[in-house]
């Protein structure tokens, strides 16, 4: 075999052996319609097999994503997959919820005896977000409520040899919590919610290898940079990519401003000074960089 060839073929091996994207394309796998039974998602509780669909009219990355929805039961319901976890896992998703004031919503990840690892609860009534301390259906709230229909990104970083958790809201620091004694492993997505008349969208679903990250991020992130930082009016993006959307966040993860042109700068004139989160949305992937308005 060809030693390019072969080189590719082990970069390729390393990467699966370390990462796991799940975003409900075609390429993957995935057909629209009815998700339980496609790629090892299942369903239980009040979500029934026709709540929970592959589609392809929203998505915060490529084209598909996957829509659970309510009937109003009050019956708590979810839908899971069975994943292969590490002794430090990242784990990410982009999620949106279709109103607030009526479900209520957790994303947690599980060992095979249904212990959490760590997750995120979104309260129903202001949609303020906790995060769990190792105690199962218990958190502690942060300062951030989630509005309906805006995309967010949620990141935790679990340590097994720590027995930590960290948690990352478009990828702002939310703080650690403890993981419980007893959790055992990295297996479980659970996708849930108490079914009280709203429902959630879920995306580019990612599981990483923490220990393996530094060098890849850093080749991840080189494939794009922003310019002038800081600044005043504008920001220009390098990117070989097209680009779909760019969206401004602030420090709290509330969405600022988001800009659908495809083009590679944005005024960020009107924006009071300090810090803030540009996230830049293309066909293959989402990037994310901190910038300073002066």
């Amino acid at each position: 075999m060809d030693k390019k060839l072969l080189l590719i073929f082990a970069i390729t091996l390393s990467l699966f052996a370390f990462s796991q994207n799940i975003s409900f394309e075609t390429s993957e796998g995935y057909t629209l319609g009815n998700l339980p039974g496609q790629q090892g998602w299942s369903r239980w509780g009040g979500v029934t097999t026709s709540s929970a669909k592959v589609i392809n009219t929203t998505a915060s990355i490529g084209s598909n994503s996957v829509t659970v929805t309510s009937n109003s039961s009050g019956t708590s319901g979810g839908v899971t997959k069975s994943i292969s976890g590490f002794t430090k896992t990242e784990y990410s998703f982009d999620y949106k919820i279709s109103a607030v004031g009526s479900s209520e919503y957790h994303m947690v990840v599980q060992d095979l005896d249904d212990n959490i690892v760590g997750g995120f609860n979104i309260e129903p009534s202001q949609g303020g977000l906790l995060v769990y301390n190792g105690v199962i259906d218990d958190g502690v709230a942060t300062s951030v409520n989630i509005s309906a229909n805006t995309w967010y990104n949620f990141k935790l970083i679990a340590n097994l040899a720590t027995h930590t958790v960290t948690y990352y809201l478009n990828n702002i620091l939310l703080g650690s919590q403890p993981i419980s004694n007893s959790v055992m492993g990295f297996n479980v997505l659970n996708f849930v919610y108490d079914n009280e008349g709203s429902g959630f969208t879920m995306d580019n679903i990612k599981i990483l290898n923490a220990d393996l990250l530094s060098t890849s991020e850093n080749n991840y992130n080189d494939k794009i940079d922003v310019y002038p930082n800081p600044t005043s009016d504008f920001i220009n993006i390098k990117i070989k990519e097209v680009v779909k959307s760019i969206e401004i966040f602030d420090l709290s993860g509330k969405l600022i401003l988001k800009d659908v042109s495809g083009k590679k700068e944005i005024s960020i004139s009107h924006l009071q000074n300090g810090s803030y989160i540009l996230k830049v949305n293309t066909k293959e992937s989402a990037y994310t960089k901190k910038f300073i308005k002066n």
